[in-house]
């Protein structure tokens, strides 16, 4: 919850997950969370950071915002990118495949051909 009892969904988001980064800056732990995107954003598409749904307060605590979409070859894949590092401060916006097979719990690098 919000301790700030902020009126907007977006400062809401924003209180909460600057709390959540000062426990882990704090503890030394990484936090990691999924946001979903805005209503009627294409799941083939690759998401931007503007399509975060409440991103305004999401995006702005993140260290690091990595999007995942549909691989449109493939459903045993995924695309994603790296559209924010606060630490390199490079963006990897051309889409790199990962292998995404949840019910044999296989993640990882795609080797070959879609």
């Amino acid at each position: 919850g919000d301790d700030q009892k902020s009126s907007s969904m977006w400062e809401r988001i924003f209180n909460v997950c600057t709390d959540m980064k000062f426990l882990g800056v704090a503890n030394r732990f990484t936090t990691l969370t999924v946001q979903q995107v805005k209503p009627g954003v294409s799941g083939f598409r690759v998401p931007s950071m503007e399509d975060v749904m409440y991103g305004d307060g999401f995006v702005q605590t993140c260290d690091r915002v990595i999007t995942i979409s549909y691989n449109e070859e493939n459903s045993n894949l995924r695309d994603f990118t790296i559209q924010k590092d606060r630490v390199s401060g490079e963006q990897l916006v051309e889409r790199q495949v990962t292998v995404f097979e949840p019910n044999i719990g296989k993640f990882g690098k795609h080797m070959g051909v879609a």
